[in-house]
């Protein structure tokens, strides 16, 4: 959870939810090691042009796979910060701290309807 007092550095990233097509967003982004818990992720998940609904009940998991390293998977859950226009935090956490490398990041979303 963010507040006004917190200081990150920060990258926002549009996402497209299709579960038809594979969307693939490159930010360019650089970390250090020492932007664990620091660094913050702000993720828009677009569905069909629009902001898409996080209803309550709604899990959002990311998993993240260190492309240049044991390509060991790793699952976060980030925050939802506003369920109607489909936005999520993800702070950088611990367990990336000295990864030298890209990540992929998926994103997975269950419903509270079982939908996936």
């Amino acid at each position: 959870m963010t507040n006004e007092n917190e200081v990150f550095k920060k990258i926002d990233v549009t996402t497209k939810i299709d579960a038809k097509e594979n969307s693939i967003v490159a930010t360019n982004a650089t970390f250090y090691s020492y932007d664990t818990n620091t660094s913050l992720i702000k993720m828009k998940l677009v569905k069909e042009g629009q902001p898409m609904s996080l209803p309550v009940g709604t899990e959002v998991l990311l998993t993240a796979v260190k492309i240049n390293k044991d390509k060991n998977k790793l699952v976060f859950s980030p925050q939802i910060k506003d369920r109607t226009q489909g936005l999520i935090e993800w702070i950088i956490p611990q367990q990336l701290r000295g990864y030298v490398g890209s990540l992929r990041i998926g994103v997975f979303i269950k419903l509270p309807n079982n939908q996936r």
